[in-house]
């Protein structure tokens, strides 16, 4: 959920909300030359707020002008960049099928604040 991940990363640093987020991609697929994907992570990696959806629309107006208030370009970027950094780190081992690479997918944990040294750009980071 949109607001989960908003409370994650508007008090912490985001390097520290990267510690503490765990992220499970049901659909990680095997590529060819050891990689993976993930429509899940694709998604994430074009994530706007701006597009998410509530079930109730009053909740998500109130949701909205929360964020607004913290920046939604910027909460924007923070789950791209997160998305980035999990694809990067995400493995499979070797001689796992593909079907079953969901089962074997596996990210460090804690994802390494160095991870994010690249993809970290504004004042606003404390490590």
């Amino acid at each position: 959920c949109a607001w989960e991940i908003f409370t994650a990363f508007a008090f912490q640093s985001e390097s520290e909300a990267l510690r503490r987020i765990d992220f499970v991609a049901l659909d990680v697929v095997s590529e060819a030359g050891g990689g993976c994907a993930s429509d899940a992570l694709k998604a994430l990696e074009m994530f706007s707020v701006g597009a998410a959806e509530c079930w109730d629309p009053n909740d998500r107006s109130k949701m909205m002008k929360v964020i607004d208030a913290l920046g939604r370009r910027e909460f924007d970027c923070k789950v791209q960049r997160m998305a980035s950094c999990i694809r990067e780190n995400m493995s499979v081992p070797p001689g796992i099928p593909p079907a079953s690479a969901s089962l074997y997918a596996t990210i460090p944990r804690p994802l390494s604040a160095l991870a994010l040294l690249d993809l970290e750009d504004g004042p606003d980071q404390e490590d």
